[in-house]
């Protein structure tokens, strides 16, 4: 069964006996932010999804559900500098164009340009979506397994 990271967010957290409040406090967020992001109606950056593994201690691969291991040995922060140049390795190892890849990825040919410079930030549902097209794990994507 399918379940979305934002809810396997939760349900750690309260694993873990921490009040909403107190989370978010540890992540400098207000608390109806962070509760907006639990409940899944508010989108997350990238930065505050790794922030939120980090302190959970958990894979993004085990949030995104393409991995039943919690985490790795090492769980280092991402890399964005690894995750641009993995977006254009991985595009270019399956033959695709900047143009192939956003049709599938269903953003403009301009944005993922953008997204493989780093001069946007990958937003989670693309990053979760190219991990699935792609068949590769978004920890080592991101740099933040290195095996």
């Amino acid at each position: 069964m399918y379940i979305p990271y934002y809810e396997k967010i939760r349900n750690l957290r309260e694993d873990l006996d921490i009040k909403q409040n107190e989370f978010a406090k540890m992540l400098l967020l207000k608390p109806v932010t962070y509760n907006s992001y639990e409940l899944g109606i508010r989108a997350m950056s990238l930065k505050t999804l790794d922030e939120i593994a980090l302190k959970l201690d958990v894979s993004l691969d085990y949030l995104f559900g393409v991995s039943k291991k919690k985490k790795y040995k090492t769980n280092f922060p991402i890399n964005y500098g690894i995750l641009c140049d993995n977006l254009i390795e991985v595009r270019k190892s399956k033959h695709l164009s900047q143009r192939e890849i956003s049709l599938k990825m269903n953003c403009t040919q301009q944005a993922w340009s953008k997204y493989e410079s780093g001069k946007l930030l990958l937003p989670i549902e693309y990053l979760n979506k190219f991990c699935i097209l792609m068949d590769i794990s978004a920890d080592y994507l991101t740099g933040k397994n290195i095996n």
